[in-house]
């Protein structure tokens, strides 16, 4: 009897790179949120704006200059760092340079509020992109990689449900992985998705709706971490090293989720959370600087061989189709 490879399987191949590729409920995702996104800075103000009409159109107008200076200003960056600096250093620089600078502006207080919207948009804009590119970089990047025809490995905060996706993904032939996965899939969705819009994001107090969830709910994500943490043990007890693929795809997913269930319950500040991963990936490059400026590495491009987080900077027409 011929068998055949679970639906899910896609995102699970230790080949998939996070901040590169996306598997299906990363697309999804993103477009959910963009969609979230474009409500709360478009329609929201527009159907619940209290203040006259004359008063609202300059702020929209200048607001619209601004998606568009930032479309402009990333399309120039992306052009002279792309190859200078994405095709050959960590993931993490491109993150400093393209999320560091708005993040900094943003807790100086430097960034007006058309500015804010504007940055709003232009994320919603480009996940929306992400959605049908099928690229799984940074979404800031997303319009200069599709006008360029270029893609890097970048990171950002969306790339954590692409980490969860992949550790929970079902390996070929095991009978069993495709109902865990779509147990812990499906808590993970649950949990995650109310208490991000609804819970977190007063999605529907917004409208007058009056709905919420008890917070113990966000114990259910501890099935999805004990499973993720097992499948990590297991991958340690069958190749017997302390770090390899599995250990680190399961690892990394159980992590986030557990981050997750900290930040559900008050316990953790998600924003917090990925300033101190952005400001280790800052570590991180400032000793691979040192180490190209000391001659210990030298600075070329990655090659697709190198390993399997930083494939060559490729065409949209190399990505692994979905």
């Amino acid at each position: 009897m011929t068998s055949h490879a679970h639906p899910l399987t896609y995102a699970g191949g230790d080949d998939f790179v996070i901040g590169y590729h996306i598997g299906p409920f990363g697309r999804f995702a993103r477009l959910i949120f963009a969609v979230y996104y474009l409500i709360f800075f478009v329609v929201n103000p527009l159907v619940l704006n209290s203040r006259p009409l004359n008063d609202f159109l300059p702020f929209a107008g200048e607001t619209a200059l601004w998606v568009l200076a930032l479309a402009a200003i990333y399309f120039v960056a992306f052009y002279l760092l792309g190859e200078l600096l994405l095709s050959r250093m960590n993931p993490w620089t491109g993150t400093l340079f393209f999320l560091g600078g708005p993040t900094l502006i943003g807790l100086l207080g430097w960034m007006p509020q058309p500015m804010q919207v504007a940055f709003g948009v232009y994320v919603a804009l480009s996940l929306i992109l992400i959605f049908f590119m099928k690229y799984g970089g940074c979404e800031v990047i997303a319009l200069p990689s599709l006008i360029l025809g270029q893609r890097y490995t970048m990171y950002c905060p969306y790339n954590a449900i692409d980490a969860v996706e992949r550790g929970v993904t079902p390996e070929k032939g095991k009978q069993a992985e495709p109902y865990f996965a779509l147990l812990s899939l499906s808590i993970t969705l649950f949990v995650g998705s109310w208490f991000i819009f609804v819970e977190r994001g007063r999605l529907l107090e917004r409208y007058g709706l009056e709905w919420h969830i008890d917070q113990r709910w966000v114990l259910l994500l501890v099935v999805p971490v004990l499973h993720l943490a097992y499948r990590a043990w297991r991958a340690h007890r069958q190749s017997g090293q302390w770090w390899n693929s599995g250990i680190a795809k399961y690892g990394l997913g159980a992590s986030i989720l557990a981050l997750y269930v900290l930040v559900f319950l008050n316990l953790a500040n998600g924003g917090m959370l990925w300033m101190g991963a952005m400001g280790l990936g800052g570590l991180y490059v400032i000793f691979e600087v040192f180490q190209f400026a000391t001659g210990r590495k030298k600075f070329k491009k990655k090659d697709a061989s190198d390993d399997l987080t930083t494939p060559a900077r490729t065409t949209p027409t190399g990505q692994a189709s979905e």
